[in-house]
């Protein structure tokens, strides 16, 4: 089975090729040369850059083999995150006008409190980045918090909040700015967000969310970032 297309050729019609122990230049030309069946109509695709695993350094010092959904910059590594959250929201929006999608039973996912919200993340995050919930307890100034979610081994501290009405979302906004500076204070921890999910039609900008950051003298930095959410995924 070919990982890159996808295609798969039946065992029967599989070959070995001999090695030759001195090989000659010609017979070298012909093994470095691809070969498909001509009756088989191979179905190419384009694997998502974001799907490669690859070895990173920069600004959240990446060292492990990660998706490149991490870039080296913060700023762009946000947008990646959020920008994966904010099309699982869409992809829902979508299932629910989809009668295909409905004959499943037990599969839709509503966003009625900031756990749904968070296991949207579990479920759309985790395959394509190193990911812990609620590993560890970040702790500053006499105050505790658990963060929502790790990713890279802890450099990255991801915390979500979900506002069905303005009040909570003000109330969301303060909470996410004491949250951020705490886990900012923890030695692991370089890049720090924070994501709401917002009803649908909320005017935001006035907040200042999306451009909102942070940056300590130590370089690490905060960002607080927001997804609109349709009222249709709010109710059963």
């Amino acid at each position: 089975m070919s990982a890159v297309t996808g295609s798969t050729l039946p065992v029967s019609s599989l070959v070995t090729i001999p090695l030759y122990p001195n090989p000659t230049l010609s017979a070298l030309d012909e093994i470095r040369v691809q070969k498909f069946r001509a009756d088989i109509d191979y179905k190419m695709s384009v694997v998502p850059p974001s799907s490669f695993p690859a070895r990173q350094t920069g600004a959240l010092g990446l060292t492990d083999r990660l998706p490149q959904i991490l870039d080296p910059s913060p700023a762009l590594a946000v947008t990646a995150i959020v920008d994966v959250l904010r099309g699982a929201v869409t992809a829902l929006t979508r299932m629910r006008d989809d009668g295909n999608a409905r004959r499943g039973k037990g599969t839709q996912l509503d966003l009625l409190t900031e756990y749904d919200f968070q296991n949207l993340a579990e479920i759309t995050l985790a395959p394509l980045i190193p990911l812990q919930r609620e590993a560890y307890v970040v702790k500053s100034g006499g105050k505790e918090r658990t963060v929502d979610f790790s990713i890279a081994q802890g450099r990255v501290a991801l915390e979500l909040k979900f506002a069905k009405t303005t009040s909570e979302l003000n109330s969301a906004i303060k909470d996410a700015h004491g949250i951020l500076d705490i886990y900012l204070e923890h030695p692991g921890v370089e890049v720090a967000v924070a994501v709401f999910g917002v009803v649908e039609g909320f005017k935001v900008d006035h907040n200042g969310i999306n451009s909102w950051s942070l940056t300590k003298p130590n370089g690490r930095r905060a960002f607080m970032q927001t997804i609109s959410v349709p009222e249709k995924l709010l109710s059963h």
